[in-house]
C-alpha cells in the first residue's frame, strides 16, 4: 500500500467514553442477550470516563417512549419487554418522544436518515438515546465502499433532535452527519469509519439557505477513522464542518485522536463563501495522522485543528482547547484569511510546529490571546508561524528558538497526559493546569471578544487552557 506504514504502539489501547466501554478492535461488543456494559482497563493516555454518565431520557410512557434492540421486531409495540427496530421507532416517535436503544450491535448495510421536516420542537425535542448505561453500537461496516460510494451511517436532516450515547462505526462515509439545525449530539463515539467520524454539513439535496445552524456537539469522541485506498486517505477526520455551514454551530468538550487525517477539518468548499463561523471550546486533538494500530498514511494532512481552507474568510473561534502529538501542526489557519480568534489554547510537541498561521499564500487575520506553545521534547522544537495580532503581548509562542513556556510551568508532566471526564461526561482539563509558582498565572488579558462570560477568568486570566481556581 503506497505511502502507508505501520509502527508499534506501546500497548493495546481502549477508549472509554461516558460510561460506555468499547474495544477499538470491536471484539468486545456486548451481546444482545447481555446488555450490561463490559468493563475494561484503561491505558495511560486514553479517555477515562470517571464515574460514568447519569441515566438519560424521559420516563417510560406508552406512545411517547419507544425501546429498540438488535433483536427487535418491526411490528413489536416498542416496550422494554417487546422492543422494536430502530427504523420502525424513528417512524413512530413524535416531538417530545424518546427512542431508547438497548445495548448490543446493530448491523446495517444502508444509511439511516432522519429526513428533513421530521423535526422536534424547541421545547419538545425528539430524543434518540442509549438506555441508561448500556452501549448501543451502530455498525455500518457492511455498506459498500469505494471511490464513488460514500453513504453515511446516521444522517440527521431534521431539526431539534437530541442524540445521546451512541457508538457509530464502519460507515463508508461519515459515521454521523448532521445536516439539520438546533440539534444536540451528546456523549457519542464515532470510530473506524471510512470517512470522517462526525461531520456538520449541508445535505446533498438541500439548498444553501438550509445550511445547518445552531448545532451543539457536546462531549463526543472520534478516533481511528481511515478512508483507506481506493480513496485518497485525506478526508477521514475526527470531526469536520466543511460544507455550507450556517451560524451558531459549537463543538464543546470533544476529543479527536488517532485519525488518519485531521482532528478537526473546517475546510470550506468554493461555493461556501457565506459559510458561518463556528466555535470550538474545551476540545482536544491529539495523535492525529496515526491510527491506534500504528498505521499512518503520507496522504493525510495530520493537523490537530485545521481552521479553514479554499481561501474563504471565516472567523472561527477556538477557546480553551489543546493540541499535541499531531503529525503536522497543532493549530493552523490552512488557507483561511479570515479573522480567526484563538484564546487560552495550548499546543505542544506537534510534528511540524504548534501554530501555523501565515505560512500559506492566504495570511490569516488572526487575533491571539493567552495562548501557549510548548516543547516538552525540546529536541524536536520548531518555530511557530503566527501572522496576526498578539493581543497585548499575552501569548507565549515559540519563536527564534525560545519560548515563554516550559515544562516546569505545569503542575503535572505533559508526557502522555491522561484525559478524564466527570460523571456527566464533561472533559476535565485540569491535567493541563499550571504549577502554583508559574509566571503564566495571571499573565493574560481578557480578550476583546469572547463567546463565553468573561467572569470565567475570575480576575486576570491565566495563560493556556485551564484557569486556576
Amino acid at each position: 500500500m503506497s505511502g502507508v506504514r505501520r509502527s508499534r504502539l506501546p500497548a493495546t489501547v481502549f477508549v472509554i467514553l461516558s460510561g460506555l466501554y468499547a474495544s477499538c478492535s470491536g471484539d468486545a461488543d456486548p451481546a444482545p442477550a447481555d446488555r450490561r456494559r463490559p468493563t475494561r482497563e484503561a491505558d495511560a493516555g486514553t479517555l477515562d470516563s470517571g464515574a460514568g454518565a447519569a441515566d438519560t431520557g424521559a420516563p417510560e410512557r406508552a406512545g411517547v417512549t419507544w425501546f429498540v434492540a438488535p433483536d427487535g421486531d418491526d411490528s413489536a409495540p416498542g416496550t422494554r419487554e417487546q422492543p422494536t427496530t430502530l427504523t420502525a421507532a424513528l417512524e413512530r416517535v413524535r416531538p417530545g418522544g424518546t427512542v431508547y436503544l438497548r445495548g448490543g450491535t446493530y448491523k446495517y448495510a444502508t444509511q439511516i436518515t432522519i429526513p428533513r421536516d421530521d423535526d422536534g420542537a424547541p421545547n419538545a425535542e425528539r430524543t434518540l438515546s442509549q438506555y441508561q448505561h448500556e452501549a448501543p453500537i451502530l455498525d455500518f461496516s457492511d455498506q459498500p465502499y469505494g471511490t464513488e460510494s460514500r453513504p453515511h451511517g446516521l444522517q440527521i436532516e431534521g431539526d431539534h433532535w437530541h442524540v445521546v450515547g451512541l457508538i457509530v462505526r464502519g460507515a463508508a462515509g461519515s459515521g454521523i452527519y448532521v445536516a439539520g439545525s438546533h440539534n444536540t449530539i451528546e456523549r457519542c463515539a464515532t470510530y473506524a469509519n471510512r470517512g470522517t467520524g462526525l461531520q456538520i454539513g449541508r445535505a446533498d439535496s438541500a439548498p444553501p439557505a438550509d445550511a445547518p445552524s445552531n448545532n451543539l456537539i457536546l462531549n463526543c469522541e472520534s478516533f481511528d477513522n481511515y478512508d483507506r485506498p481506493p480513496r485518497a486517505s485525506d478526508r477521514a477526520d475526527g470531526f469536520a464542518a466543511r460544507r455550507g455551514l450556517g451560524a451558531g454551530n459549537v463543538f464543546r468538550g470533544c476529543v479527536a485522536h488517532h485519525n488518519i487525517d485531521d482532528g478537526w477539518d473546517l475546510s470550506a468548499a468554493t461555493d461556501d463563501a457565506a459559510s458561518g463561523a463556528l466555535w470550538i471550546d474545551q476540545c482536544v486533538a491529539h495523535t492525529n495522522g496515526l491510527l491506534l494500530d500504528g498505521t499512518h498514511d503520507d496522504a493525510g494532512d495530520r493537523e490537530g485543528f485545521k481552521l479553514g481552507g479554499g481561501g474563504i474568510a471565516v472567523g472561527h473561534v477556538v477557546t480553551r482547547s489543546v493540541a499535541y502529538y499531531n503529525g503536522k501542526h497543532g493549530f493552523t489557519s490552512n488557507t483561511n484569511p479570515g479573522e480567526l480568534r484563538l484564546s487560552n489554547d495550548l499546543a505542544f510537541d506537534n510534528g511540524e510546529g504548534n501554530y501555523a498561521f501565515g505560512d500559506h499564500s492566504a495570511v490569516a487575520a488572526a487575533v491571539f490571546a493567552n495562548n501557549v506553545s510548548l516543547w516538552v521534547e525540546t529536541g524536536a522544537a520548531r518555530a511557530d508561524e503566527v501572522a496576526g495580532e498578539d493581543a497585548s503581548g499575552s501569548n507565549r509562542f515559540w519563536r527564534d528558538g525560545s519560548s515563554g513556556a516550559a515544562a516546569s510551568d505545569f503542575a503535572t508532566t505533559l508526557r502522555l497526559p491522561k484525559l478524564a471526564r466527570d460523571a456527566a461526561g464533561n472533559l476535565d482539563l485540569s491535567v493541563f493546569a499550571l504549577a502554583p509558582e508559574s509566571p503564566l498565572i495571571d499573565a493574560g488579558v481578557v480578550p476583546a471578544q469572547l463567546p463565553f462570560d468573561a467572569a470565567y477568568y475570575r480576575g486576570k486570566p491565566d495563560l493556556g487552557a485551564f484557569e486556576t481556581r
